[in-house]
């Protein structure tokens, strides 16, 4: 394998792994991993029992490697089994050689991903003496100690690739520290952005921090993550949009309007990929003029012709996805209805009048499009629940015919149902929500739609996103909190 000058030499290290030569026979192989000073190579060698090198992979790419410079040298007896019989020239095209290559590029990856987990804690302790370092000593939630992480792996590609970084301006340094981690949590292109004419990372230097990114994956891990959480927020939230003592402000097409239909995944995972139909809209505002009632197609709003105070308020959403067979696609219907108002006859007459109007509409499809109708408020008459209870359907579904349903829920019954999907990632998080997460959240996300009575009020202390009381009484409503295992 060669001698060199130790000053060439940052690292050398031996490990052992095992590869299976496909005839159910196990070999060991010694890798060992030399990272050069000052040198750039990337290649590894095929040597014998004796340790000479029999063949060489050169530019062998390793994702947690790219910032590192390296020779490996892998010694097998089934290096000389693959060169006696020519095999080792027949590369990919041998499973055997494939195996080899795989085991030793996963050998490769694990240790440098070890070894730049230890270089990186103590750069990250020098980091946060100097005052540099943009997150705090403690993680507030799961999600932040993944977007650290992904950080720590960014950071210290820079470091790397930056020789004069480090010497650079304090201010300079800290901002660029808070610049990364805004674009690693919120926006790839900001990233590319900051990599490209803030750093002035060459075309070379660019593609290794990308492909180092690309490799962890913790940036689709984030962005997962925080979908997952902002939804368990949301549930909490529904405490002060339909069931608190403010709920009933809660009453305008821009306010409540505007917040479910960026939440339309309460109602089903699946619309939250759907989009908005403006001929259904078109329709339905055609239909509301029949009914003697007018349709504001730009806030979903339907109100009583002949109410001067407005004060009957409707709320129409609708949702398209793409579906598997029989369908092609399926429309979601909403109508909402203000806290104030009990779901009655009237009621369920109204959202049948909506269902029965696309049926015999010749511009709608009912052989590939399945038709869902959903009313929804706070609560019911006993009229109504007893319309919504039957042995053969499930329960609130009033109307069934092929291609075609409408439904009467509610709000409490949605809820309860969006929070048994997500128990499964409330677990997995091991943290708890509470209603001050929600109020939280939907004045940090939704404040310009909220009625003064929640937008105004005191925002929680504390991250938002803890079990930990602040002092202020806990909503009534049982909050989100994770299913503890015995110790």
């Amino acid at each position: 394998m060669g001698h060199y000058p130790q000053e060439f030499i940052a690292n050398r290290e031996t490990i052992t792994l095992k590869v299976d030569d496909g005839d159910g026979t196990t070999h060991d192989v010694s890798l060992t991993v030399i990272e050069w000073n000052g040198l750039t190579a990337r290649s590894v060698y095929l040597c014998d029992v004796e340790g000479i090198a029999q063949h060489e992979w050169d530019k062998f790419e390793v994702p947690a490697a790219r910032v590192f410079s390296f020779t490996a040298y892998a010694q097998s007896t089934f290096v000389d089994r693959l060169v006696s019989s020519g095999t080792v020239e027949a590369d990919e095209l041998s499973d055997a050689v494939r195996n080899l290559k795989s085991v030793v590029r996963k050998g490769l990856d694990g240790y440098f991903r070890t070894r730049a987990a230890n270089r990186a804690g103590g750069l990250v302790q020098a980091w946060r003496d100097e005052g540099i370092y943009p997150y705090p000593t403690a993680d507030a939630s799961p999600v932040e100690r993944v977007g650290r992480e992904v950080f720590d792996v960014c950071a210290q590609a820079v470091y790397e690739l930056l020789p004069g970084f480090q010497h650079g301006p304090k201010t300079n340094r800290k901002l660029l520290f808070r610049l990364l981690r805004q674009a690693i949590e919120t926006d790839s292109g900001s990233l590319c952005e900051i990599l490209e004419q803030v750093l002035n990372l060459t075309d070379e230097q660019q593609a290794d921090l990308a492909g180092l990114l690309k490799a962890t994956r913790l940036g689709a891990v984030i962005s997962a993550a925080k979908t997952v959480v902002d939804r368990l927020r949301f549930l909490e939230s529904t405490h002060h949009l339909f069931f608190g003592p403010n709920a009933v402000d809660v009453n305008e097409p821009h306010q409540l309007q505007q917040i479910l239909i960026q939440e339309l995944w309460l109602f089903g995972d699946e619309f939250a990929f759907g989009r908005q139909e403006a001929y259904l809209r078109d329709a339905l505002e055609v239909h509301a003029l029949h009914a003697g009632r007018t349709f504001d197609p730009k806030t979903g709003t339907i109100r009583n012709i002949n109410d001067s105070k407005k004060s009957r308020l409707d709320i129409l959403l609708n949702s398209t996805y793409a579906r598997t067979p029989p369908y092609d696609y399926e429309h979601l219907v909403i109508e909402l209805k203000r806290s104030s108002v009990k779901l009655g006859a009237a009621e369920m007459t109204q959202i049948e009048s909506y269902a029965q109007t696309v049926e015999d509409d010749p511009r709608f499809d009912k052989q590939k499009t399945k038709w869902t109708w959903l009313l929804i408020g706070v609560e019911c008459d006993k009229f109504t629940d007893t319309r919504r209870v039957a042995l053969d359907r499930p329960h609130g579904l009033i109307v069934n015919r092929a291609g075609m349903q409408v439904w009467v829920k509610t709000w409490a019954e949605v809820v309860s149902a969006a929070k048994r999907r997500y128990e499964f990632f409330l677990n997995q998080l091991e943290t708890e929500f509470t209603s001050d997460d929600g109020l939280r959240y939907l004045q940090e996300r939704y404040g310009k739609y909220l009625p003064p009575s929640l937008g105004n009020s005191p925002l929680p202390t504390g991250s938002g996103i803890s079990g930990a009381s602040n002092g202020q009484q806990k909503a009534s409503t049982k909050p989100l909190k994770a299913n503890k295992k015995p110790a």
